[in-house]
């Protein structure tokens, strides 16, 4: 169930409005039959995976806050978890690269399976490091693997900041429900009038690459850096909003990451949930920065690759994972050097308009159907540029009207995002019929300028 379809805000009016008509003991029971009914829409088969690592990581919590063979119970535990999204996601993958290409073993994987995966894992790790982070209420614990929100992707949640709201949830707040509300507005915006619109252009792009000049397949790859962005922040801000409307708080999963001066404050900035736990649970493991610098180097080379596999099993996702954690690596090494330059406006902008330039680069590695394809983009940018197109979208379902729309958010949204502490301050400030005014325009802007053919959400694939 799509968060931008009509489908889902039917059954999220109806949720909302059920989850707050019942007295507040039954509240529990309502959200989990929400969330159950929510994941089955996207597939009724896979309701036995979901509440399989549900029950499994309940009960290995309650194992391994005993606090006997604490480290084998969490090694028998993590190991099946990884082990099962495993044989989901890349067994196909690994036979591959032995020259086994027989099908015979391919799983479709249940949607959400890499993010409730990794959020059980994360939770016994949690208990094994303190006891008392150990859930002993099934429906609570049910609850915060489940939440519908953030069940398909993300924000990978915690279960020390999530699970204390599933146990206490909260009465009906008019101004949760509000922001909340505004907060999906604003996430269907970036993804219906940005995202949706410019997949129309990169789509066809990256299909018809071979036939294409240079100069186009670069105006889809710094398209599709927009998209993304777009895409997924647009998600995350549904996420936040709904669970808003819920009265429950999940963690931000975005700030502003194109505006970051480093390829480490990206990742500070762009998809904070996974980044901080690949950080928690697999660099600091592996010893982080304390061992050396040549150690901290490939620590960061291994969890980028793992990141980059944990988005697909492709080496096209490896690739990516790498090169951010070589630059990275580059950019550790080489700030010690550079500390002492003084800093300046010009300087900020030069640095964002770098870690753009970096990113949208690895971008093609991500968004290519294969390494072959991403390899032959690159290629031709650099020896087939050709001359700069007058007309970007005359072989597209696209108006001019949309694009020249699709421009005008996108200069707004980068405007948002240098200036959000303040607009943010302006609009709770605002009386409210400034605010019905602007969810008002905000609605129309979708209605007329909306993409609604691709309805599916980027990484709803991961």
């Amino acid at each position: 169930m799509v968060f931008t379809t009509a489908k889902f805000l039917l059954f999220f009016a109806a949720a909302v409005a059920v989850f707050y008509f019942v007295p507040l003991k039954y509240r529990s029971i309502v959200l989990l039959t929400a969330n159950i009914v929510f994941y089955a829409s996207s597939g009724i088969k896979y309701i036995p995976v979901l509440a399989a690592i549900v029950l499994f990581g309940y009960i290995f919590g309650r194992i391994i806050a005993v606090g006997r063979h604490t480290k084998l119970m969490l090694l028998i535990s993590v190991t099946a978890l990884v082990g099962l999204l495993f044989l989901y996601k890349y067994l196909d993958f690994a036979l591959s690269l032995f020259g086994n290409r027989n099908t015979v073993f391919s799983l479709a994987a249940p949607l959400g399976i890499s993010f409730y995966t990794l959020a059980s894992v994360g939770y016994l790790v949690d208990v094994s490091r303190d006891a008392k982070q150990c859930e002993k209420n099934l429906l609570s614990y049910s609850l915060f693997i489940t939440f519908f929100p953030q069940l398909l992707s993300g924000p990978i949640p915690r279960a020390r900041k999530l699970i204390p709201q599933m146990c206490e949830l909260s009465s009906y707040n008019y101004d949760n429900l509000r922001d909340g509300l505004m907060r999906m507005l604003i996430g269907a915006v970036k993804k219906l009038i940005i995202a949706d619109n410019l997949c129309i252009v990169t789509d066809f792009y990256y299909t018809n690459y071979q036939g294409t000049s240079g100069a186009r397949i670069l105006i889809a790859v710094l398209f599709y850096s927009i998209q993304i962005y777009c895409d997924f922040s647009g998600y995350s801000d549904m996420a936040v909003g709904a669970a808003k409307c819920l009265g429950v708080t999940l963690d931000e999963n975005f700030d502003s990451p194109y505006l970051a001066r480093s390829i480490k404050g990206f990742w500070r900035r762009w998809h904070i949930s996974l980044s901080s736990w690949f950080r928690d649970y697999l660099y600091i493991p592996l010893g982080g920065s304390r061992k050396g610098k040549l150690r901290t180097a490939v620590n960061t080379l291994i969890v980028f690759a793992v990141s980059g596999l944990w988005h697909g099993a492709a080496l096209g996702y490896v690739v990516w994972g790498l090169l951010h954690g070589a630059m990275l690596d580059i950019e550790n090494s080489v700030s010690p050097l550079v500390s002492g330059i003084k800093d300046n406006t010009l300087l900020r902008i030069a640095d964002s308009v770098r870690v753009f330039i970096l990113t949208t680069f690895a971008w093609i590695f991500f968004r290519a159907p294969s390494l072959s394809v991403a390899v032959s983009v690159i290629k031709k940018i650099f020896t087939e540029f050709g001359e700069i197109p007058k007309y970007i979208i005359s072989d597209m379902e696209l108006t001019e009207t949309k694009m020249i729309a699709v421009f005008v958010f996108i200069v707004l949204l980068a405007l948002y995002d240098i200036l959000k502490d303040k607009i943010n301050i302006m609009y709770y400030n605002a009386k409210t019929a400034t605010r019905y005014a602007v969810a008002f325009m905000l609605m129309m802007s979708i209605y007329t300028f909306g993409a609604f053919g691709n309805s599916s959400f980027i990484y709803f694939n991961f």
